[in-house]
């Protein structure tokens, strides 16, 4: 280890003090850096449960209305252009569903995109 005196000043430092006061600012910028990173994860947590809710309720909507238009997920997927597959998809909150296929669908059901969302 070496020892010659770091001097700043008035105060002279050997490398022993410098090695101590750097473990200090290192461990406090990782406990920092962790408590960080714990909230950051927390928030995106709350906004991925909150997307969440949102998908159900929209899925929900779809299938509802597809059932009152007396429409199978078969011919609802047929005339929108996608798979019955993904059509279930929505309907369970399985995938983020794009504006435009939103719009497809609403066209299909004969129905505005906003139907979609009503809680």
């Amino acid at each position: 280890m070496f020892l010659y005196p770091l001097t700043t000043g008035a105060t002279t430092f050997s490398c022993m003090d410098v090695s101590i006061l750097f473990n200090f600012f290192l461990s406090f910028i990782i406990h920092f850096a962790k408590s960080h990173l714990v909230e950051n994860i927390k928030i995106k947590f709350e906004n991925n449960h909150m997307v969440q809710q949102y998908l159900n309720k929209l899925g929900h909507n779809i299938q509802n209305i597809r059932k009152a238009k007396k429409l199978s997920q078969e011919k609802l997927a047929e005339l929108a252009g996608r798979s019955r597959n993904y059509i279930g998809m929505i309907e369970r909150a399985e995938v983020n569903v794009p504006a435009k296929t939103l719009l497809e669908i609403a066209k299909v059901l004969n129905v505005h995109p906003k139907r979609f969302w009503e809680f």
